[in-house]
């Protein structure tokens, strides 16, 4: 097999010649290659490097176990050992063989041969045989091609308590609601298709991933919670109590009830409450979205201190532009369950689509909070009532 070396951050990788695995359109395949590397997927990886060493200053963290457990040329692993403080090992596993040794090679490249374990395993029997090995992780990445729901319970019983989970999803027309059916089956929730579709597609996620939790009497506490590009990236702590992991199922998860007449929304944490699924707009039936996980799903002090990290010591990322351009639009987002998106509705009302500023602009001369969102270029997040935010739309 052929290899080229490329740089990422601060490591230096063998990766397979992407010239070799091209599409009739001349589109790299990583899929096709003998080891998995996204080259798309660089910006997951320096937000999941920058991530990482602000949760070691935010919580205090005085020395990382990491585990990169799908692993691929092991490059997350890799850029966690060189550009994150305080990570004392890492284990690097992928059940390809082929993978096992690039890894290898590529940690000797980097001299990290010395602070990383390799492994060729399946992910969740590596999880439970760390575990059973008395070996402690406090960091587990899970980055697999498509969902990441076959490692979530492995992970969330073998990280140590007060632990951090770092969990990518690029299923995203499953989680959305665009496949409706396939995500009802596969992340046992009620889907709809919605014009928030990629907020409804993170908070699924995280709420599939809290009610496993709560399985075994523990609780998650988002940190970072994205949509980018092609993928879902979420970032939580793990902790475990009864009385919590109750509070968080009560409190943080619910349904969203959605028009898709008049588009009207709201969110309520139970069902039992609900009297009428009727739109109380205009009569239309709800579509009723959930369980999904309906409380804030960014801390929004420790995106602050992300920020400060991120400029302090991160202008070398090839991304930099981007990734802080991406890390202050989530800081300033108002935290609602749900985004507008302005071209939907300008359509439902036959009016043109205003720009977005205005109605943003609309609406804080109102009185309410307005913002961007990450989620999409012409999305607001609002807690203005549903008619505040038509009257804006329809005069900006």
């Amino acid at each position: 097999m052929e290899y080229i070396k490329v740089f990422e951050g601060r490591a230096v990788l063998l990766v397979p010649n992407p010239d070799l695995f091209r599409r009739p359109d001349g589109v790299y395949e990583p899929s096709w290659a003998p080891v998995f590397y996204n080259p798309r997927a660089s910006l997951n990886r320096d937000l999941s490097v920058v991530t990482l060493a602000t949760i070691g200053e935010y919580f205090s963290v005085n020395s990382f176990n990491i585990a990169d457990i799908l692993a691929g040329v092991g490059v997350r692993g890799i850029r966690y050992c060189l550009e994150v403080p305080n990570v004392s090992t890492a284990v690097l596993n992928d059940i390809n063989s082929n993978a096992v040794t690039v890894i290898k090679e590529n940690l000797a490249l980097n001299k990290l041969s010395d602070r990383a374990v390799v492994y060729r395993s399946d992910a969740n029997a590596l999880l439970y045989k760390l575990r059973e090995d008395r070996y402690k992780l406090n960091f587990i990445d899970i980055d697999p091609y498509g969902s990441p729901t076959p490692f979530i319970k492995s992970a969330l019983t073998n990280i140590m308590r007060g632990g951090f989970i770092g969990v990518t999803a690029t299923d995203i027309a499953t989680l959305s609601g665009i496949k409706y059916l396939a995500g009802s089956r596969k992340y046992d929730v009620k889907l709809s298709r919605t014009d928030f579709k990629f907020e409804v597609g993170l908070r699924v996620l995280l709420g599939y991933i809290a009610r496993r939790a709560a399985e075994s009497d523990r609780y998650v506490e988002p940190i970072v919670s994205v949509f980018h590009d092609h993928y879902y990236r979420l970032f939580f702590r793990v902790d475990r109590g009864v009385s919590k992991s109750h509070r968080m199922i009560v409190e943080e998860l619910g349904y969203i009830l959605y028009c898709r007449k008049c588009l009207f929304r709201r969110y309520i944490n139970d069902l039992n409450i609900l009297l009428d699924l009727r739109c109380p707009k205009c009569g239309h039936g709800f579509e009723v979205i959930g369980p999904l996980w309906i409380g804030s799903m960014n801390n929004k002090e420790f995106i602050s201190r992300l920020e400060a990290i991120v400029k302090a010591r991160y202008e070398y990322l090839s991304n930099f532009n981007r990734l802080l351009k991406l890390i202050t639009v989530i800081r300033n987002e108002v935290e609602t369950p749900y985004y507008y998106d302005i071209t939907s509705i300008a359509s439902m009302l036959k009016v043109n689509m205003p720009k977005v500023e205005e109605v943003i602009k609309c609406l804080q001369g109102r009185g309410f909070k307005g913002s961007r969102t990450h989620l999409t270029p012409t999305g607001i997040k609002t807690d203005a009532d549903y008619d505040t935010v038509m009257e804006c739309i329809k005069s900006s």
